[in-house]
């Protein structure tokens, strides 16, 4: 029995089985004309129209046995996360500058957990999606030229945001 016997027979079974469940209508997708709101705590601090960078990946580990040249073996580790964007055209908020220069002077950043739900503009009770961030802080905070020569360009606000994980309500 080879290391690659031996591998597969300690490879142990899924304990939760997997099983994805059927789509019921095709209205359910895709899902157009929305937004995204966060929410710390119960109220909605911010409306975004594009997020991005919201990735899971599993880190894995490579073990390639000698003489054995068919494959590569792939182990999972740890899940590791990209930072998150946010984008929205410019508004009298501050609170997002203000998070951003929170703990400056001290060398710190203050993580703070939120919700991210996507919305329906027209229903704004409606909440199709929603994720949890836990531990989120942010590393940048941008707003798009000021330019007085063009004044049908619309002024855009970017947080970027880094966090401990984030999982699908």
């Amino acid at each position: 029995m080879g290391l690659r016997d031996s591998l597969i027979k300690a490879t142990p079974s899924a304990v939760d089985e997997f099983t994805a469940a059927p789509i019921d209508s095709l209205e359910e997708y895709p899902i157009a004309n929305y937004a995204f709101t966060i929410k710390i705590g119960d109220s909605p601090v911010a409306l975004f129209q594009k997020v991005s960078g919201m990735t899971v990946q599993r880190s894995i580990d490579e073990l390639t046995e000698g003489g054995f040249n068919e494959y590569t073996f792939e182990f999972p580790r740890e899940f590791g996360y990209n930072h998150i964007i946010f984008e929205s055209g410019l508004s009298s908020s501050d609170f997002f500058y203000k998070w951003m220069m929170y703990g400056k002077e001290q060398g710190f950043a203050m993580g703070k957990g939120f919700v991210l739900e996507q919305k329906f503009p027209d229903k704004p009770a409606d909440t199709p999606k929603s994720w949890t961030f836990d531990g989120a802080f942010p590393v940048r905070w941008t707003i798009s030229d000021l330019d007085i020569t063009n004044s049908n360009t619309i002024v855009i606000e970017t947080l970027e945001l880094s966090f401990n994980f984030f999982q699908l309500d």
